[in-house]
This record gives structure tokens, sequence and C-alpha cells, in this order.
């Protein structure tokens, strides 16, 4: 991990990014839900074709670093899906003691997802948010896997932790 980012305090957490215009839901088909529920763009039932979905990470990172807080998360049913990890640490616990508890689980967290997946050591990408200070998401656009895998990732990670 490089660095923890924190929001600029200017934005309102209710201002939506205009790029979320571009990806409505596809009829009743969509592939991207939003937290914020009927609050945000689209009543936060956003489709992002496969083809333009490198497009959209892009946005959502000029977003997030012009100070946007994004609520966003991707749908997957039953379907193959990008690998995330969410980290929820208790509420009373300091924010400074949450960032310290993260960098520490970090490396074990990357070697757990590495041998679970069979991935070479500087392999593995992932995209960090905090979406409260207590809730950490570790995203891994690259890396496509299924329920089933994702949980025995999981596993691993739990084992690893101890």
């Amino acid at each position: 991990m490089r660095s923890i980012y924190y929001w600029p305090p200017a934005r309102d957490a209710r201002q939506r990014p205009p790029f979320q215009q571009a990806y409505p839901p596809d009829g009743v088909h969509f592939n991207i839900n939003s937290f914020l529920g009927p609050l945000d763009t689209h009543k936060g039932k956003l489709y992002v074709p496969p083809g333009r979905y490198q497009r959209f990470l892009s946005e959502y990172h000029a977003a997030f670093h012009d100070g946007y807080k994004l609520f966003l998360s991707e749908r997957y049913g039953s379907h193959p899906f990008r690998y995330f990890v969410e980290l929820d640490f208790p509420w009373e616990l300091p924010e400074h003691l949450v960032e310290h508890a993260f960098r520490r689980l970090w490396p074990t967290l990357c070697r757990a997802v590495r041998d679970a997946y069979r991935l070479a050591a500087p392999s593995l990408r992932a995209l960090v948010s905090m979406r409260t200070p207590y809730k950490v998401h570790v995203n891994c656009p690259q890396l496509v896997t299924t329920e089933l895998q994702a949980m025995l990732a999981r596993d691993q990670l739990i084992d690893a932790a101890r």
C-alpha cells in the first residue's frame, strides 16, 4: 500500500459526479449498485457495458480524486465478478488504529489472495478506499472470480490473519 487517500472536505456526500449519467440501466438490467439507492443517479442502478468498463474505472477514479464520495459496488449475482474484500472494523476503534490495523493486514491480504489464485508475486493490483472510517474496501478489477473461489480465498485470508 502506498498511501491512504483522504477525501477533500469540500463536497457534500449527496453531490453526484456527472460521469454517472452516461451509465443508465439497460431496461431492467444493471451491474453497478449504489448504497445511496434512490438518492443516487438513475436511482442507484447503473449499467456499464463490458467494452466501457476501463473507461468507467478511469472516470470513477477521477471523480474520487475530485472529492466525490462514491458509494458504488458491482452487482454480480451468481455470475463471475471482480474480486473484492470488505473489511469492517468496530465503530469504537479510533480511525488512526483502523489505518494502522489495515497497514499491518495488507501484506497478509495480498499473500492470501495471491496464494488462493496462484498469482505471481507482483501481479495483485487493487483499489483501496474507505467507505466510512470503519469500512475498508479492497477491489481487484483485474481478478475475475466466482462466489466459491472468493469464499475459499476468504477462508485463506482468515487463516493467514490468525
